[in-house]
């Protein structure tokens, strides 16, 4: 496995934030750095990437299994509340988080570039990030409406029983930790990260780095019905080409870390 010729330095420093004019005006654009793994290393490397978000989420499970069938004794209900939903995917999405960026990193490291450069790790500017939460928050309320207009149940089961588990075993902080703060790093890092940077750079050119990152994004996501995955991979879209129009992994992380917020307070207005 090799890497791709890299020039000293790395890609130019982005535009300070107070020049920041627009998250769609070409004077803001940072173009795609070359890859310093060309498309094939960039599979293996994302492959080890999963295996290890895997990996990680099965431990955790295994962990919580054995430490409520030895640990200590256990009545019922407290068997319920801590064997909840809100508990297993606060756990295994945290668990996940520094496994996988572990191997992420590893990655960067072998290919001598900085971190903050293979994951294009800029500062984005107050209007960049304003325009990035409008459209976050414009692209639920699109979704919720065709829900709606499908006779589809607006709020997901899952979240909704995610929520539900999380306000009865006293969880909602976990929930809101991985929601908010982990499945975003570790998500966006890995798609919007790592693959982006090198499949934007092969032949498979920037259209279809976003397009396949969206695919295996919202294939990950099987806890959902056809509609949300559909949903996850539309919003993959919209992350994508933002990941690309702003230059910065910044973008896609605020975007993320707001779907997930809102998402969880939509549910919490609705079912009270």
């Amino acid at each position: 496995m090799t890497t791709t010729p890299q020039t000293e330095g790395g890609p130019p420093p982005p535009p300070p934030a107070s020049e920041d004019s627009c998250a769609i005006s070409e004077a803001t654009l940072t173009p795609v750095a070359p890859p310093r793994w060309g498309f094939w290393g960039t599979c293996a490397w994302g492959v080890a990437a999963l295996a290890a978000f895997y990996v990680a989420q099965v431990l955790a499970v295994m962990g919580l299994l054995l430490w409520w069938s030895f640990g200590h004794a256990i009545d019922p209900d407290e068997f319920r509340r801590l064997s909840s939903s809100a508990v297993v995917v606060g756990a295994t999405t945290l668990t996940s988080l520094p496994l996988t960026l572990l191997v992420l990193a590893l990655a960067a490291r072998l290919a001598r570039v900085r971190l903050i450069d293979y994951f294009a790790l800029y500062p984005i500017g107050p209007r960049t990030a304003l325009f990035a939460v409008v459209c976050a928050l414009a692209y639920g309320a699109l979704m919720s409406a065709i829900a709606y207009a499908l006779g589809h149940p607006m709020l997901s089961p899952f979240v909704v029983v995610l929520y539900a588990t999380a306000r009865e075993s006293g969880m909602l902080w976990l929930v809101l930790l991985a929601v908010v703060v982990a499945a975003p790093i570790t998500e966006e890092s890995l798609f919007r990260g790592f693959l982006f940077r090198g499949w934007a750079g092969s032949r498979l050119g920037v259209v279809g780095a976003i397009a396949l990152t969206s695919i295996i994004w919202a294939a990950m996501h099987v806890q959902y019905d056809w509609l949300g995955v559909t949903e996850i991979l539309g919003l993959g879209l919209l992350f994508g080409w933002l990941r690309y129009r702003s230059g910065s992994l910044l973008t896609t992380l605020l975007m993320h870390a707001v779907y997930g917020l809102a998402a969880i307070i939509q549910v919490a207005v609705f079912t009270g």
